[in-house]
């Protein structure tokens, strides 16, 4: 009898807060199947539990330096920690953009892509090189097109995945200077330029657009 009043006091408890629905290491799929053109705040309640979703203050929806709010996912976890912008802030639900920003994170595209993966694996999942931005901007790093390669695929109707290279630290490595010297502008790139395969930046940032 009181194990029995022990386990359901112990699902009155995972019920309130919510059940997690990522147990660490768990890969999370970054996908537009997950993150629909639709999708709301309560869906995500619903599938990541409750006490796993959380508001707060996130650095878009305004000019650039700007926070506002908006949802985050796993807020308390870095390996996890995704956040989102919505259209309509009031019922919130449409996604505007969904970010993960980092080193290192369990969610995954389609195609396998997750912070810290290098470009010379990510123009490998593509099939072929793709076009990406100089280091000199504010969009440095972003990838402009993939070039018809096969990473193109993730991209479902009006949702598309997008990544940003982040070089590695020249002050660290300064016999990667010259590279970087060559590519540290504001124009448009092939990943296959020899700059860039030797700089071989790795994603610093996901993106989900609407």
């Amino acid at each position: 009898m009181r194990t029995g009043t022990i386990l359901v006091a112990w699902l009155l408890v995972v019920g309130w807060q919510g059940v997690p629905a990522a147990p660490q290491g768990t890969v999370l799929p970054f996908s537009c199947a997950t993150f629909g053109v639709h999708i709301s705040e309560a869906d995500l309640k619903v599938r990541f539990g409750s006490g796993n979703v959380s508001s707060g203050l996130v650095p878009r929806g305004g000019a650039e330096g700007d926070y506002n709010e908006g949802t985050i996912l796993f807020a308390d976890r870095p390996d996890a920690r995704l956040e989102i912008y919505w259209k309509n802030q009031a019922a919130r639900r449409d996604p505007s953009w969904i970010d993960i920003r980092g080193t290192t994170s369990r969610w995954r595209s389609p195609a396998g892509v997750s912070l810290g993966t290098d470009l010379k694996t990510v123009e490998r999942f593509n099939g072929r090189p793709f076009q990406i931005a100089g280091f000199g901007t504010d969009l440095s790093g972003g990838v402009y097109s993939w070039s018809g390669g096969q990473l193109a695929r993730q991209d479902v109707g009006g949702c598309r995945i997008g990544f940003r290279f982040v070089p590695p630290d020249v002050d660290k490595r300064p016999e990667l200077r010259a590279f970087m010297r060559q590519v540290g502008d504001g124009r448009t790139y092939s990943s296959g330029h020899q700059a860039i395969q030797g700089l071989n930046p790795r994603v610093g940032e996901a993106v989900i657009t609407y």
